[in-house]
């Protein structure tokens, strides 16, 4: 069995990573999952408004998956090739990465890795999330049920309006 591996920034974790964690779990070589959490230095930034831990507990309360699964917190490197080498040395051997993003697919094809895409696209992404947080309209319906509760345990909503007050109060006027 292939252990598969699958990398985001989860700000905040969505309907959409929790669709391919499940497309994971649905493939029948992968036997286990990691999910790595990027940017984990980062937090308190309106394109990063929640901590690793924040975003670890958004995961553990989302997924409930057949397969053992690890969540991995990632730091940036400021260089793709020590961002690269530093994924292939700190989360477990792996087999597979699941990415969409073209340059995570280079990087890691270069690497010897199989690279599978996303089966499906979700056509939600945490920036609207944000956003919508930011403008007061509905993001909830977006997350799973357990990340929309940590979220809004941590009073996430206040938090992104903050951080994001005179970028989008300027634009959305």
């Amino acid at each position: 069995m292939k252990r598969g591996l699958v990398v985001g920034r989860f700000q905040p974790f969505h309907r959409g990573h929790l669709g391919l964690i499940h497309e994971m779990e649905a493939a029948s070589d992968i036997g286990e999952i990691i999910i790595g959490i990027g940017s984990a230095q980062k937090l308190h930034e309106p394109m990063n408004p929640f901590s690793a831990e924040e975003r670890k507990h958004m995961i553990s309360a989302s997924v409930q998956c057949s397969k053992p699964y690890h969540l991995i917190c990632l730091e940036d490197k400021g260089d793709n090739t020590l961002w690269t080498e530093h994924v292939i040395a700190t989360v477990p051997a792996f087999d597979v990465i699941y990415s969409g993003n073209p340059l995570v697919r280079e990087l890691f094809t270069t690497r010897g890795y199989e690279v599978r895409p996303p089966y499906t696209r979700y056509g939600i992404s945490a920036t609207l999330i944000r956003e919508l947080m930011a403008q007061g309209k509905e993001w909830m319906l977006h997350l799973p049920d357990g990340a929309r509760d940590i979220v809004n345990s941590i009073q996430g909503e206040n938090r992104v309006r903050s951080l994001n007050s005179n970028n989008y109060a300027e634009r959305y006027q």
